[in-house]
């Protein structure tokens, strides 16, 4: 993690596969800040986007039976090539901030944060419209999907973390360090192209499976001398 009391940067990436997918971005961006008795606040933010990558063959099996009213054939579906490999990366930012404080010559206050935050949209398995379970053959299925479907995982990922601290003392006396430190990571799911058996017909195509959170708070004190 940088620690500057001035200057800056911005840097841009980009790349991809040599089949054309998986494009990616990142931006990335810092600041360095002068503070009191030669403190220092350094703040950097990247951004970032990643395009699916898909590496598959051809599916073969016979997708269409004359059950549905599906709008393409066995010689024109979109579906015999679905995608399966690396997942969309969208919204994706990291902030970090560190900074270094002095109060007198024996005792500083120091702290260091970073927040990052990112969407990742992945195609499951296609279903086609012969897929033979009790759901993928109800009516309600086939009238909404009439040429199947790829159930979509949308998964957001928050985390965070912080941790401040004071340091006081010398080598020749000793040295303490108490700080506290706590961070806390959600990741929350939605479905897409999504059906659910409990609503029939009535059911939303996209809707939330839940967040799992989980957070946690470390304290410490140091000390160290030299002997």
């Amino acid at each position: 993690m940088k620690s500057r009391d001035h200057g800056g940067g911005v840097s841009y990436q980009t790349g991809g596969y040599t089949q054309g997918d998986g494009e990616q971005h990142k931006i990335n961006l810092w600041k360095g800040f002068e503070l009191p008795n030669d403190g220092a606040l350094t703040v950097a933010v990247d951004l970032g986007k990643r395009e699916a990558a898909s590496n598959t063959a051809p599916d073969t099996r016979t997708f269409y039976d004359g059950s549905t009213q599906a709008q393409y054939t066995e010689q024109n579906t979109p579906f015999r090539t679905w995608k399966f490999g690396s997942p969309e990366q969208k919204d994706q930012i990291n902030i970090t901030a560190n900074l270094d404080l002095p109060l007198t010559d024996e005792i500083a206050l120091y702290g260091f944060s970073s927040y990052g935050h990112r969407k990742t949209i992945g195609e499951n398995f296609y279903e086609p419209p012969t897929t033979k379970t009790v759901l993928n053959q109800s009516s309600y299925f086939k009238q909404r999907y009439p040429d199947g479907r790829s159930p979509l995982s949308l998964v957001s990922v928050d985390d965070f973390a912080t941790t401040f601290g004071v340091k006081q003392g010398n080598q020749t006396s000793g040295k303490y360090d108490l700080y506290a430190t706590y961070g806390q990571n959600k990741v929350s799911t939605e479905q897409g192209n999504g059906i659910n058996p409990s609503y029939g017909a009535d059911s939303p195509s996209h809707y939330d499976l839940g967040e799992n959170i989980f957070a946690q708070l470390n304290t410490g004190l140091d000390y160290s001398r030299d002997f």
